[in-house]
């Protein structure tokens, strides 16, 4: 009785291992799935471009005391995420018992994220971070009345570099073929400067005053560049 248990189990395991090894030149014998390709996913490629100029600064060129030009410009990937970067030549002058100029260029540099990337392609609704860099030119000019000389005239002069976090907000639309108009807004935290400063710094031009935190806004028209490839018919 023992030797035919032991014959039994025997013939059970037999038939087990040629079951199994049966299946597996099935598996073997099935067509293989190409494998996907993973980095080509991973690697997202850009699906459109965006330039634009704020009209408002445009508008301020009428001014002689205050100007502004700013241009702005974003590669969207799937139009979900947009890596923005923004450039601005600005000059003030402020003429009361001194006159004050200054005169910045900006560079902003940052990312946003688009909340209908899946609705649209072309339109915008974001928001995001920016990291602001200016370096500007301030000069002051005044008279100082003294006993003994009179009249005397004074000119100071900085030279220095701001850097800053601002929060984004944007909204652009399409209204005409491949032109969108909107507005970009900006909350500005307070920057930090450096470099050779004479005099307290007041002011750096089209972010605001320095040692306080700056709200900004810029109304923009913008031209679509499309990089993805058409499908021939």
């Amino acid at each position: 009785m023992y030797i035919l248990s032991k014959i039994f189990l025997l013939n059970i395991l037999i038939f087990s291992f040629l079951h199994v090894n049966i299946q597996a030149q099935k598996l073997d014998s099935l067509p293989k799935q190409k494998e996907k390709d993973t980095i080509r996913k991973s690697f997202p490629t850009p699906t459109h471009m965006r330039i634009g100029i704020d009209l408002i600064g445009l508008g301020q060129l009428a001014f002689a005391d205050k100007n502004a030009i700013h241009i702005t410009s974003d590669i969207s990937f799937n139009n979900k995420h947009l890596w923005a970067i923004e450039y601005t030549q600005a000059s003030n002058e402020t003429s009361q018992k001194a006159t004050y100029k200054s005169q910045a260029s900006i560079i902003r540099l940052g990312w946003m994220y688009n909340f209908l990337g899946n609705q649209s392609q072309e339109d915008v609704f974001a928001m995001g971070l920016r990291l602001g860099n200016a370096w500007y030119n301030e000069s002051i000019k005044a008279e100082v009345q003294s006993a003994t000389f009179g009249t005397l005239p004074v000119e100071l002069s900085n030279k220095l570099r701001a850097t800053w976090i601002e929060v984004n907000m944007e909204l652009k639309a399409r209204i005409w073929k491949r032109w969108l108009t909107g507005y970009t807004a900006r909350y500005q935290f307070k920057p930090q400067v450096r470099g050779n400063e004479t005099f307290s710094s007041y002011s750096i031009p089209s972010v605001g005053r320095l040692g306080r935190n700056n709200w900004g806004f810029q109304y923009c028209v913008w031209y679509l560049i499309d990089f993805k490839k058409k499908k021939k018919s």
